[in-house]
Order: C-alpha cells, then sequence, then structure tokens
C-alpha cells in the first residue's frame, strides 16, 4: 500500500467529477486510466524501498486483503471463482494462456488475469480470451474506485487493517488496484474458471489473496527481481512455493535441486494435499499436438498446463475419462511425477490455437521480419537465442538472399545487463540498437506512461545497455568502457557511441520509434508525429539501408516488445 500526496488526492477527485460528466466511451476510458496512474509508485519512494528494504510485506498484504473486503471480495466469493493460480520465474504467463485455451475449448467462461500490458492496460482483464472493451474497463475502473471511496473510513482504529500514517490514509497501489478490478470483473461477469498469474514471487504478492485454489502451479524458477526475492534460488523458491494452499494440489516443472527442496518444503509447510512434477511432453499417449507458442521451452510450459487443466477438470466434476486419480506425493520424503495421459480433443484444440502475444512471434513486412521475444531473464534470453538462430535459419534458407541481422534491445530495473546479453552474441548480430521502453518521445499513451523511473534514468539505462554489449563483443571485463551521464533525448542522439567493433556497430537512441527507424534502414517510417523533428540520431550505415532482407530481434523487455509491436500496427482487440 502506498500513500497518495495532496496533488494526487487532488488530481483524482477532480478526474472523477470530469468522468461523472462524460459519456464519451474513449474519454471515459482515458479518465480512467488518468485515475489509475495516479496509483503508480513514484521513483523516489521505490529507490528508499531498494535502499532499506521491504520490512512489512506481510502487513501490506493483511493491508490489501482488507480493502479487498471493502469492496465485496471476501474469502468466500473469492472461492466462487474456481482459481488456477499460477506463478514462476518464467514462462508463467504462458502457462496461463495455454490453461485459459484450453478450459474455453470446453465452454467454460474464462477470465484471465495477467501482467505487465503490452499496448493498453485492460489487455491484463481478459474475457473469453478477448481484453475488456474500453467501456468494460471504465465502467469496472470507477465502480471499484466508488467503493473504495464509500468505504475508506470503515477502517479507521481498526488494526491491521489499511495503514494510516500522519493522518494519510494508504491507498492501493496501481498493481494492487488492477488485481482488485480483476477479481471484481470475474465475479461480477459470474465466470467459471479464473486463471491468475502472480505479479512478483508469491507469498506475498496481492494475488495471493485467494485462500482457496482449485489448483496451483510453479513454472521454472531462475534469478529475477533479486532486490526483492532474494539472491539464492532457495529465497527465490521460498516466495513462489507461498501460493500452495492447505488441502490443494500443486504442480511444478524440473527444477534445480535448490530450488524443488524449497518448493517441496513450502508445500509441506503449506500443507498442500500434493505437489508433482509434470512428465516430459514425449511419454503422453499418442501424438501431442503441435503448439501454439513457438519455442522447444514451450513444450514444459504445455505439459505443466495439460496437468493443471485436468486437475481442474476433475475438482470440478468436469473429467469425464475413466483414468487413475493421480498419485498423492508424500511430501516430507519424495516428490513424484504426474502421470501422463490421454488427451482429449478440446486439449489439442487448446494447446494448438494457442495465442500469447510478444512471445517467440514473427512479424513479416516487406524487406523486414521482426523476430520479437519479450524474454527478461537470463533462462529465457538462452531461450529466445535457440529459437532466433533455428527460425531466422530456417528464414534465411527460404528466401534465398542475403540477410543482415539487427539486435533491438533494452532491459530495465537491477537487471544485469552483461548476463541478459551474453546469449546473443551467438546470434550472428551485425548491428545493435538500444532505446529506452518510450515508443514515441514526441507523444505518449497514457497506457504507457512510467513514473517509476525518469526519463533520463532510462537514457543512462540505456547507455548501460549499449556499453555493456560493446564490452561483450570486444572481449572487455565489465565497466571497462565508460561514456557521459545522459539527462535529454537531445544528448543521446548527439552522444550516440555509434562503436564499431568489428563485428557489429551499436547506436542509441532516446525512443522506440527512432530505433525501429534506424534499425529497419528507414524501412519501417518514423510516426506522424516525428515527420516535423527528425530524429538525433546517426544516419544509416549503407550496408543497412541497402540490405536486401533485415532480420530485426526485439529482446530483453515486454514492454520494449509493446512499444515495437504498437508501431508496427498492432491492435489490442487483435491481441
Amino acid at each position: 500500500m502506498r500513500l497518495l500526496s495532496p496533488l494526487r488526492v487532488f488530481f483524482r477527485r477532480n478526474i472523477m467529477s470530469m468522468a461523472e460528466r462524460s459519456s464519451d466511451v474513449d474519454e471515459n476510458y482515458k479518465l480512467a486510466i488518468a485515475a489509475l496512474n495516479g496509483l503508480q509508485t513514484n521513483a523516489s519512494v521505490l529507490d528508499e524501498i531498494r535502499r532499506t528494504g521491504d520490512q512489512n510485506p506481510g502487513t501490506r498484504l493483511n493491508a490489501f486483503r482488507q480493502c479487498a473486503e471493502r469492496i465485496g471480495l471476501k474469502g468466500q466469493r473469492l472461492d466462487q471463482l474456481n482459481a488456477i493460480h499460477v506463478t514462476g520465474t518464467k514462462g508463467k504467463g504462458s502457462v496461463c494462456a495455454f490453461s485459459e485455451c484450453i478450459l474455453r475449448q470446453y465452454g467454460f467462461k474464462t477470465g484471465f488475469y495477467s501482467s505487465p500490458h503490452l499496448l493498453e492496460v485492460r489487455e491484463r482483464i481478459r474475457l473469453n480470451g478477448r481484453p475488456l472493451s474500453k467501456q468494460q474497463f471504465a465502467k469496472y475502473f470507477w465502480e471499484c474506485h466508488d467503493l473504495l471511496e464509500q468505504t475508506k473510513e470503515q477502517d479507521t482504529g481498526k488494526s491491521g487493517a489499511v495503514e494510516v500514517v500522519n493522518n494519510k490514509r494508504a491507498s492501493p497501489t496501481y498493481f494492487q488496484f488492477l488485481t482488485l478490478m480483476a477479481f471484481y470483473v470475474f465475479l461480477q461477469e459470474k465466470v467459471d474458471v479464473t486463471v491468475m498469474e502472480v505479479g512478483i514471487g508469491g507469498t506475498y504478492d496481492c494475488t495471493n489473496i485467494i485462500s482457496n485454489p482449485v489448483v496451483c502451479a510453479i513454472t521454472s524458477i531462475g534469478y529475477d527481481h533479486m532486490d526483492i526475492l532474494g539472491d539464492t534460488l532457495s529465497k527465490i523458491s521460498w516466495h513462489k512455493g507461498g501460493i500452495c494452499k492447505p488441502g490443494r494440489p500443486a504442480f511444478t516443472v524440473s527444477q534445480p535441486a535448490e530450488a524443488m527442496s524449497t518448493l517441496v518444503t513450502r508445500a509441506v509447510e503449506l500443507k498442500a494435499s500434493s505437489l508433482q512434477r509434470s512428465p516430459d511432453l514425449s511419454s503422453y499417449p499418442g501424438h501431442f499436438p503441435e503448439l501454439g507458442l513457438a519455442g522447444d521451452h514451450q513444450r514444459l510450459n504445455a505439459t505443466l498446463a495439460a496437468q493443471v487443466c485436468r486437475t481442474w477438470l476433475r475438482e470440478t466434476g468436469h473429467w469425464t475419462q475413466n483414468d487413475d486419480r493421480p498419485m498423492q506425493s508424500n511430501l516430507a520424503s519424495s516428490l513424484t511425477e504426474a502421470k501422463p495421459f490421454v488427451l482429449p480433443q478440446q486439449f489439442y484444440l487448446g494447446l494448438r490455437s494457442c495465442y500469447w502475444p510478444g512471445r517467440n512471434e514473427v512479424l513479416r513486412r516487406p524487406g523486414v521480419s521482426y523476430y520479437i521475444d519479450g524474454a527478461h531473464t537470463p533462462e529465457s534470453l538462452e531461450a529466445c537465442t535457440k529459437w532466433f538462430k533455428q527460425v531466422s535459419g530456417e528464414e534465411a534458407n527460404e528466401i534465398g538472399v542475403p540477410i543482415t541481422k539487427v539486435l533491438l534491445f533494452n532491459t530495465t530495473g537491477r537487471r544485469n545487463q552483461h548476463i541478459l546479453l551474453t546469449p546473443l552474441l551467438d546470434c550472428g548480430l551485425e548491428y545493435a540498437a538500444f532505446c529506452p521502453n518510450i515508443a514515441d518521445s514526441t507523444v505518449v499513451s497514457g497506457d504507457q506512461l512510467n513514473f517509476m523511473t525518469s526519463f533520463s534514468e532510462q537514457l543512462n539505462r540505456t547507455r548501460a545497455n549499449e556499453r555493456a554489449w560493446v564490452e561483450l563483443q570486444l572481449g572487455l571485463p565489465p565497466h571497462s568502457l565508460t561514456s557521459p551521464t545522459v539527462t535529454s533525448a537531445q544528448s543521446i542522439g548527439q552522444a550516440g557511441l555509434g562503436t564499431s567493433t568489428g563485428t557489429t556497430k551499436t547506436v542509441a537512441f532516446d525512443c522506440i520509434a527512432h530505433a525501429l527507424h534506424w534499425a529497419t534502414g528507414g524501412r519501417q517510417a518514423l510516426p506522424s508525429s516525428q515527420t516535423l523533428s527528425p530524429p538525433p540520431s546517426p544516419t544509416f550505415p549503407t550496408s543497412l539501408s541497402e540490405a536486401t532482407h533485415i532480420q530485426v530481434l526485439v529482446t530483453g523487455s515486454l514492454h520494449l516488445v509493446g512499444g515495437v509491436m504498437g508501431l508496427l500496427g498492432a491492435e489490442v482487440d487483435s491481441l
């Protein structure tokens, strides 16, 4: 939970009154997004949390639970969601997408909550696989807002309720409000099944107010968000395993020994009915379908989703096959492997038709192919590299013309760019462009506003990413090179390293539009907002502007992927 400044309180009240007067759908949606953005934790607060550590995560989760109760989201009502709760470091969104798609094939009305969004916030809350419409989003946003406003006094003086500091009342954060709203929407819409993706960790994540999920799933665990979850696999796994619930089954995949040991310990502590490892895809009877999501790593996600869906169907009385019930794990002594089974037709259709945008996706345009993957952990970047080498090689053989390969990369937060970039050295990239997660430096959509880091910090992170790539290319130790501090779009354009390393030329930009324009040798036109003020960026190398065909690998951040997809013309309702 966080405190609203007097300015933010004034801002939200005025937006609320404006929304009451507006009957225009687009305008009302924009007002809702503006009010939601007022809940973002600003950069200075985040820096203080990182400096001092997160001292009271359990208290904050209890405070969030009080907020949920204020809008009618009490434990028994949440049980009506028939939830599938999914956490992990990589693959959790894909497992959720597979699971939702499989169960939708049975005719169930599905709710799906995920993060982050690529283009617009409303993507995070889906009904039957489709993002909320702008009208639905605004309607439910203001209903939740009103309920919180109307009940804000009922917590006064209550122990363990919403924190009150210096006579200022705490308010849900951006992610917390959206989580409340997702629960509220799914109950109002009377969905049959809810698929909930954890935000960060698990134990103290606000999705973890679900006390009685039908089944839980834990995907591959690796190193990410270490400033919050800890710097060892055991510490990270402790958080992930926190979604296990008394008497409820849970599934996972093959994990490093340290991670698996902690998961088993957590499952025992939390009295889960079982924790089982999903079997290899090749062990299922018959021919497993071609998956709708590309990449060999999706096989691991698909078998986990299959086990989760069969268990959900069985636990809710909808499983019709006369096969054995899953073995119950003796968690205190060993971890058992779940049994493979004959896949019903609905499973085939769901796994084959599943679409999860921005993950291992190829978008083709005249003279350019965009290989898009939101990988942002060491393990996922390795998987991305394997996928890119395979599919880009297949395309090169198919079209039979010279290929020029370009990297477009960004990473955010405190992630180690040297570790993330290292697998990409094996991709044969001839050029590399770096930029912040800002689609257009002249026009910023409310859905893409980010108050959690300053513009200058984003630009300097961009420069650090570029410097790391050059150091890796030259075989230099990290931080061997220095570069000027960047404080504006103009200085990053004028001070661009444009470094020729013998294999890769690198350039840093102030926004995705400029970087994409350069990476494609001008084939991707600048947005109309940029035509009156050309970007302060280097000219195209001749070998890039005259290339027969360009393959652009876009990776490192889902926010970067979303910006690229938006510039290429993607629309929310098609995602």
